[in-house]
C-alpha cells in the first residue's frame, strides 16, 4: 500500500462511469461504502464517500470528509473512474467476512493498471459488507448523507402533512422493480393486488391492517398505535392499495430509480423533482419505528434495507410474485 502512495479511498457516485457502465442504486452505493469503509479501517487509511456528480449532491451534504486532500483537484479520475467493481453473485455476498473483503480490494488496488493516480484512491464498489457493522461506521456513512436545510425542510414538511412523527409509524415498503419504474411496464391489476393482500396478511393481521400496529411502551405500561406509512416505487399501485385499507398513509409523488441510467432518461427539472422525492421517502424510512419491505426479487430492496441498517431500525423483507 505505501509504493502507492494511497491514503485514501472514495467511494464514488455518478450517472455513468468509462465504458458506457452505469452506477446501481442509492441503495447498493451505501452497501458498498460500508464495505469499503470496513477495509479502509483495516488498512488504516481515510475514507470517504463522493457524490458530488451526481443528482443526489443538490439535496445532501457530506458532513464525513476526514482529511484535507482536495479530492476535485483530480477531477479526471472522478468523472471517469477507472475502477467499477460490482459484488460476484458467486462470491456468497451475504456471507462476506473481514478477511475476504481485505483480500478483494488488495487485489483490487494492487491490480490496478497504469492510470492518473492521487493519494485518493477513487473507485466505485457495491460489494456487500462483512456483520456485524460497527456503530461507528454506521454513525460515517450516516453523517456523509445529511439531508440539507432545504432537504430537511422538504422531509418536516412531508411528515407534518402526514401527520406522523419519528420513530411513531411502521412503513411497509413495496419494491416492484426496474420494469415499472424505469421502463414504465404496466402492472398486471388486478392480479398484484391479490398478491399484495395476501403478502400483508402473512404479516400482518387484520386489526393491524385497519388500525396500525400496536407496540407496548414498557416504562408507562401502555400500548400505543402506530400507523403504516405506504412507500412504493409505483404509483398506481399506492393508489389501488389506499383504496382498499383507507387507513394507509401515502404520499403520492414521482420518484426515480438513481442508477442504471434512468435519470438520464429525464429532462433536468423532472431530475431533480424525482430525485428530491425519492429522498424524501428514504429519510421518511430513517425515522420509521419498523420497516416491512416486500420485493418481487429474491435480494429483497436495498433502498430501504441498507437505509434501516444505518439507522439500526427493526427490517423484514419479504417477497411476492406478479407472475
Amino acid at each position: 500500500m505505501k509504493k502507492n502512495q494511497i491514503t485514501k479511498l472514495v467511494n464514488v457516485f455518478q450517472e455513468k462511469y468509462t465504458n458506457n457502465i452505469y452506477c446501481h442504486g442509492l441503495g447498493d452505493y451505501i452497501r458498498g461504502s460500508i464495505c469499503l469503509l470496513q477495509y479502509a479501517t483495516m488498512q488504516q487509511l481515510d475514507f470517504c464517500m463522493y457524490y458530488d456528480t451526481h443528482p443526489i449532491a443538490s439535496f445532501l451534504e457530506n458532513k464525513d470528509i476526514v482529511s484535507d486532500d482536495n479530492i476535485e483537484s483530480n477531477s479526471l479520475s472522478l468523472i471517469h473512474p477507472y475502477r467499477v467493481f460490482f459484488y460476484n453473485t458467486n462470491d456468497h455476498p451475504h456471507s462476506n467476512t473481514l478477511p475476504n473483503i481485505q483480500k478483494k480490494f488488495t487485489n483490487i488496488i494492487h491490480n490496478n493498471p497504469g492510470s492518473i493516480q492521487t493519494s485518493a484512491f477513487t473507485l466505485y464498489t457495491n460489494m456487500f459488507p462483512a456483520k456485524p457493522i460497527m456503530e461507528y461506521h454506521k454513525m460515517r456513512i450516516r453523517n456523509a448523507l445529511c439531508p440539507n436545510l432545504w432537504m430537511q425542510d422538504k422531509i418536516n414538511l412531508c411528515m407534518s402533512e402526514m401527520h406522523i412523527s419519528t420513530n411513531k409509524y411502521n412503513v411497509i415498503h413495496i419494491r416492484t422493480g426496474d420494469e415499472y419504474l424505469i421502463h414504465h411496464g404496466k402492472l398486471p391489476f388486478p392480479k398484484a393486488m391479490v398478491e399484495c393482500k395476501r403478502s400483508f396478511l402473512q404479516v400482518f393481521t387484520e386489526y393491524e391492517l385497519t388500525n396500525g400496529k400496536k407496540e407496548k411502551n414498557i416504562e408507562l405500561d401502555v400500548e400505543e398505535t402506530f400507523p403504516f406509512v405506504l412507500i412504493s416505487d409505483n404509483d398506481e399501485l399506492k393508489k389501488q392499495l389506499k383504496r382498499a385499507m383507507p387507513n394507509l398513509i401515502v404520499k403520492h409523488h414521482p420518484i426515480s430509480h438513481m442508477g442504471e441510467n434512468s435519470l438520464n432518461m429525464e429532462d433536468e427539472d423532472e431530475v431533480n423533482t424525482t430525485v428530491a422525492n425519492t429522498l424524501v421517502d428514504f429519510f421518511i424510512i430513517s425515522k420509521a419505528n419498523a420497516v416491512y419491505s416486500f420485493s418481487t426479487l429474491g435480494h429483497g430492496t436495498g433502498f430501504s434495507e441498507q437505509c434501516c441498517q444505518i439507522h439500526n431500525i427493526q427490517y423484514s423483507s419479504y417477497r411476492f410474485n406478479f407472475d
